[in-house]
């Protein structure tokens, strides 16, 4: 576990009224990940770190995270299990997220049209959030 330096609290209950967030979830890896150069891969990399950017300066991202390749290990009935080639290669696999407050569905749907992840064959699911996000002061990795 990673433990703050400070003392971390937040709500002890949802908020009563909240503003709408989004989440974008890009799914699929890139179906010619195995051909890229160290090069293309980097350049496919920086415009996805400009589309990030585009969307701090717009003022409408709250997080943003990308997944390993590794496939990660999943919980379930059984002991945990690493996902197969297979699961990897699906293409609902499961490769980042991006967190948004917006105030409608069509604009998150404007901002995931935007994603290089669709120019590179991936997908994008954009789903509304219950009842917004909790965040905990001290866990930012790249906040200053």
């Amino acid at each position: 576990l990673v433990t703050p330096a400070d003392p971390v609290s937040f709500a002890g209950q949802p908020p009563s009224s909240r503003a709408p967030s989004f989440m974008l979830v890009l799914q699929g890896v890139w179906p010619d990940r195995a051909a890229l150069s160290p090069g293309e891969v980097s350049a496919r990399a920086d415009e996805y770190w400009e589309y990030v950017t585009e969307l701090v300066d717009e003022g409408v991202l709250v997080a943003a995270g990308d997944l390993r390749f590794d496939g990660g290990r999943r919980l379930g009935e059984g002991p945990v299990r690493l996902l197969d080639a297979s699961e990897i290669g699906s293409p609902n696999h499961l490769v980042g997220i991006l967190t948004l407050r917006v105030d409608t569905y069509e604009q998150a749907l404007q901002i995931g049209r935007r994603s290089p992840h669709l120019r590179y064959g991936g997908s994008v699911t954009v789903r509304e959030v219950g009842l917004g996000f909790v965040a905990v002061p001290g866990m930012d990795d790249w906040a200053g």
